[in-house]
């Protein structure tokens, strides 16, 4: 499944989408920033845009609904695919932007530079990224240091000919074992496409578990009726729920964890609520066949 959401998941239709979602609203504000106020701008919440908004877009609806019902493999997929486009996009830059050791694939660089530079930047590169939240892209001058974390390098003003400052050389993730920022970490997994296949369907449901399990430990456990269950998963009554089985049941629950999961851009008690009203439907499916 994997290789064919990368081959519908084109790395310049992301590049164009990530601009029109979070550096064109910043380049067209009123009254029109400044190249430095754009690199230095600092918010408390980094621009993102959802995984499931950019996935939605360039997805073909088929093969999302396909990878949507294939369990938590499926969404592995859609997630692993994402999240190598968005580094191979980074890596492409590093080599557009610097004379250096990256490896990228010389036409679609060059193709992207020259689509870059006729937007009329000269004095800038985009930087990527991705974290529980969703993808992030900023702006960078071509004279400073390119290591980027969205929430703990959101800039470096630090002037070097080469990729990284002295302080960032451990972000050339390529070169090193071990990554320090958890961007070059994540980089680092999802640029290698092997590790796909690191994690089978159990040991992703099981993965789940285990967190929300560690989660619950700290919050408290939200309660839902019955009926707010039918309702969350589109059902008006349990007659309706009778008529259905356990494979739509997961299916809706599946859509529902793409909307609700935090590393969707959800709400951690919204997603326990919505695990607590998955189970309530399962039991009772399970009392009906039993």
């Amino acid at each position: 499944m994997l290789e064919g959401i990368l081959k519908v998941l084109d790395a310049e239709q992301l590049w164009i989408c990530l601009i029109e979602e979070l550096l064109s609203p910043r380049l067209l504000m009123s009254p029109k920033p400044s190249i430095m106020d754009l690199v230095q701008s600092k918010t408390s919440t980094p621009p993102v845009v959802p995984d499931i908004v950019l996935l939605k877009k360039l997805v073909p609806a088929e093969l999302y609904k396909q990878a949507m019902q294939s369990g938590w493999m499926g969404l592995h997929a859609l997630s692993f695919a994402l999240r190598h486009r968005v580094t191979q996009l980074q890596m492409i830059f590093h080599s557009a932007a610097r004379q250096s050791s990256v490896t990228v694939d010389p036409v679609l660089r060059d193709h992207l530079k020259e689509l870059w530079r006729q937007m009329g930047f000269q004095e800038v590169w985009p930087v990527f990224g991705f974290s529980a939240i969703g993808v992030h892209a900023g702006l960078r001058l071509d004279i400073c240091c390119r290591a980027y974390d969205a929430f703990t390098i959101p800039e470096c003003a630090v002037e070097t000919t080469e990729l990284f400052c002295t302080a960032h050389t451990w972000e050339a993730y390529w070169q090193i074992e071990k990554p320090t920022s958890n961007q070059a970490v994540m980089f680092a997994f999802y640029s290698q496409l092997n590790n796909f296949t690191l994690y089978e369907e159990s040991d992703l449901d099981l993965m789940t578990k285990d967190f929300w399990s560690s989660m619950q430990r700290f919050q408290p456990t939200p309660h839902g009726s019955l009926q707010e269950a039918l309702q969350q998963f589109g059902w008006t009554d349990k007659q309706q729920l009778g008529r259905s089985d356990i494979t739509e049941l997961r299916r809706r629950f599946l859509q529902l964890s793409l909307q609700h999961h935090p590393d969707r851009g959800g709400q951690d008690q919204a997603f326990i609520l919505l695990q607590t009203h998955y189970r309530q439907l399962k039991s009772y499916l399970e009392s009906l066949a039993g």
